[in-house]
Order: C-alpha cells, then sequence, then structure tokens
C-alpha cells in the first residue's frame, strides 16, 4: 500500500479508522481484561484477542496486573498476570463473587478477634472502633459463600508458563491476584 500520496491529516483520519475497526471487531469470543492496578481492581471487556492484548500489554507490572478471562481456547499471548478458560461471563461473575465474598469473611473474622481480644493488648495496640460486622452478619456471609461453593468454578490457567508472573498465585491468601499483602508479624 503506497501512503507518500496522503496528506497528514488523511493519513492520521486513516490510523484511526484501522485503529478502531481493529478495536471493534468482534471475533466471535469472550475477553474480560482484569485489571489491578494502585489497589483497585476492574474489568474491561475487549471484542477481540488483539485489542484484549494490546490492553494487557499496559499493566505488565510497572503500573498494574492484567489478568485475560476468556472463552477462547487457544487464546494465548504474554499476558503477566496469565490467560484463563472460562466458560461464560456468568461464571467469571460467580467466581468473582465468591473470591470476593472469600476475602471479605477473612477479613471480618480477623477484625472480630482483634476487638474481641482487645483487653489483652496493650492500650496503643486496640482497635479504636467497634467492627460494623456483626458474628451474625459474618455468619450470614458464610452461609452466602457456602451457597456459591456450590456453583462456582474456578477459571483454568490456559497461558502463563512463560510469563514471569506465572499466572494466578494460588495460596492461603484470596485476594484477586495472589499474595501480595505483608503477612500479620504477631
Amino acid at each position: 500500500m503506497e501512503l507518500s500520496g496522503y496528506t497528514m491529516a488523511e493519513l492520521i483520519e486513516l490510523r484511526n479508522n484501522i485503529s478502531n475497526y481493529i478495536l471493534n471487531k468482534e471475533d466471535g469470543f469472550l475477553y474480560i481484561n482484569r485489571i489491578h492496578s494502585y489497589g483497585r481492581s476492574h474489568d474491561v471487556i475487549s471484542s477481540n484477542l488483539q485489542s484484549a492484548m494490546e490492553l494487557c500489554d499496559r499493566y505488565t507490572g510497572d503500573d498494574g496486573i492484567a489478568e485475560l478471562y476468556t472463552n477462547n481456547p487457544g487464546a494465548t499471548g504474554y499476558v503477566y498476570g496469565g490467560i484463563y478458560l472460562i466458560n461464560s461471563k456468568e461464571e467469571y461473575d460467580k467466581w468473582v463473587e465468591y473470591k470476593t465474598l472469600k476475602s471479605l469473611i477473612r477479613e471480618a473474622e480477623d477484625t472480630i478477634k482483634k476487638w474481641e481480644n482487645r483487653g489483652n493488648v496493650s492500650f496503643y495496640s486496640r482497635p479504636r472502633f467497634e467492627p460494623s460486622i456483626t458474628n451474625e452478619g459474618l455468619n450470614d456471609y458464610i452461609e452466602q459463600l457456602n451457597q456459591l461453593e456450590k456453583e462456582v468454578v474456578e477459571p483454568k490457567l490456559i497461558d502463563g508458563s512463560d510469563n514471569m508472573f506465572g499466572g494466578y498465585v494460588e495460596s492461603d491468601s484470596d485476594d484477586m491476584c495472589g499474595d501480595y499483602n505483608d503477612e500479620e508479624t504477631n
């Protein structure tokens, strides 16, 4: 394709049209980019593997970590957090809800335990406020978790072996991206 006859404005318009076409062209698969950046996680749905991979290229550890969840069994490429196979968006949403609830329960148990033990620690180490969650509320969360446990299907890592991060790290921690929290040193 000869481009020398085009003006700069025409070349920019052509580039933008091609970029938009590539970004929006659907290939029939589902691509969910889970971005973990600066203490937050959010999802971005892409319409094709190329646009999903371009988004993952922005998150290679410095500004965050990206994971790619897809129903495309042939998806490959470098994704710092790994590429995972899912069956549907609903299955993915249920898994995210499960992991979030599990993390919430762990934090609530820790908060309640510290509150109940406040008389056995120094004044400066005591929690200052009573937890907003009660044992009854915690039991409700545990009941919800037990219901979800029967329905949840964990995504399967399909490409992550050549990545430095190596995909989702299973650990005692249940946050969405492995165990990056400092362990308690009591």
